[in-house]
């Protein structure tokens, strides 16, 4: 179990850091829904890294610029992980737009977990507990059953979809082992913001095109505000954070709270309801992070 010195957070609160960033993501395939006519996948995806990075770099500076700049900063992980960030962007959006917002966020967040944990344990040598391996298989299996039980508003989800979002499952995991690698050298908040510069720098040339239009309307700048402001810098801060103290595995595990999120909100918002076997599947997911949340209460973080 990790130590929790005085005023530092508990294992219990990193969790619910975790859970509370995958609500915040699970706006984010919705929020799509509603941009701009002329919005792509690539240029979404761009400017949210771009814009969080602005946020970020802004909220930064006015807290502490000196700790910021101070220091060497290793620029493999912080590189890696802004790589896996873009990756997601690019990727995951355009799923979204292939497959649905829902079934994107299942596939791409749903095979993160099991990604994570044999990146956690090869590099990190992370335990993998029994009740870890029984919680990501329930968590697995409910996703299966979400997307082979369909939507019942979109039907199918095509193929190129379902591997643009495994590929942004993939982008995901690579995400937390950059932020791992960092460690405890840098806090967090800095952390967070470094991998978004570095994002930004490499997701920018997407913004360079025609249909970049639509970011210069006020219909465009709220989404972007919504998009960069909540689904991605709250819940990156609060991920980052939480993630130093959980540990990778079980993590991307808690963090299955986004597609849950993604679900109920293409449900209630965009009327894409969910097959009987969809619903099965919603619980299972629920049952597993509730399966591990008790491993972590009894201090096998």
């Amino acid at each position: 179990m990790l130590e929790n010195p005085r005023g530092a957070p508990s294992v219990t609160q990193g969790a619910l850091m975790v859970m509370a960033a995958g609500f915040c993501w699970g706006t984010s395939g919705t929020l799509q829904a509603f941009a701009p006519a002329g919005a792509t996948p690539m240029t979404i995806g761009a400017v949210r890294v771009v814009g969080t990075a602005l946020i970020l770099l802004c909220i930064t500076l006015a807290r502490n610029p000196a700790r910021f700049f101070s220091g060497r900063w290793r620029l493999f992980p912080v590189f890696l992980a802004g790589f896996g960030l873009t990756l997601y962007q690019l990727t995951f959006f355009a799923a979204a737009r292939m497959a649905g917002a829902g079934v994107a966020a299942i596939i791409a967040i749903g095979s993160a977990p099991v990604m994570a944990g044999v990146m956690g344990r090869v590099f990190f040598g992370e335990r993998l507990s029994r009740r870890w391996c029984a919680a990501t298989g329930l968590a697995v299996f409910g996703g299966v059953l979400l997307v082979s039980g369909g939507n019942s508003a979109t039907g199918q989800a095509s193929p190129l979809g379902i591997l643009l979002a495994l590929t942004a499952g993939f982008a995901y995991s690579l995400e937390g082992v950059g932020i791992r690698m960092i460690g405890r050298d840098r806090e967090s908040f800095d952390a967070t913001t470094a991998i978004f510069i570095a994002s930004a720098i490499l997701g920018f040339p997407f913004l360079i095109t025609p249909e970049s239009a639509w970011i210069f309307t006020w219909h465009g700048l709220f989404i972007i505000f919504l998009l960069a402001g909540i689904s991605s810098a709250l819940a990156f801060a609060l991920f980052t954070k939480g993630l130093l103290i959980v540990g990778v595995a079980k993590s991307y595990t808690l963090a299955l709270t986004e597609p849950l999120t993604a679900w109920l909100l293409s449900t209630v918002i965009l009327g894409q309801k969910l097959a009987p076997i969809g619903l099965l599947g919603v619980t299972i997911i629920a049952a597993a992070i509730l399966f591990l949340a008790r491993d972590l209460r009894e201090g096998n973080a």
